[in-house]
């Protein structure tokens, strides 16, 4: 008698039992490029003003570096938070941040996330990435 409760994997108008063994190998191969490959992603640069500080935060077009700069325009500091952390690419080929901000009631730090559902803080005086978790 067949499971109720089977799963399902559905991509490209393609339906399978959600089993590694049941699905073609190179069907597979083609559902994680789908999925999981964003090599060729445009990355749009997002800069951050910090209201307090006035400081501004820049995500370069690459996705993974910031920059800090002063008001006067000084640069405080560079970094690669996916690097510093060491982190492992999690859903996607190239993990990219598409987020960067404060939240209402954090002082001192900055929250980044990136298109991986990776997400962690900045300290805003050091760059220092502290990873917090995934989804």
């Amino acid at each position: 008698m067949p499971n109720p409760f089977q799963a399902f994997l559905i991509v490209a108008g393609c339906c399978w039992p959600l089993s590694a063994q049941s699905i073609p190998k190179q069907e597979l191969d083609a559902i994680q490029k789908i999925v999981s490959n964003n090599e060729t992603q445009t990355i749009k640069p997002l800069i951050f003003r910090d209201p307090v500080t006035q400081n501004y935060f820049y995500v370069e077009s690459d996705g993974r570096h910031v920059t800090a700069f002063a008001p006067d325009g000084r640069i405080l500091w560079h970094r690669n938070p996916f690097v510093d952390a060491n982190l492992a690419p999690y859903r996607k080929s190239k993990p990219v941040i598409v987020w960067i901000g404060r939240s209402l009631n954090d002082k001192g730090s900055l929250g980044i996330s990136f298109n991986s559902s990776q997400f962690g803080r900045l300290n805003e005086a050091t760059g220092d990435f502290h990873f917090e978790g995934q989804d």
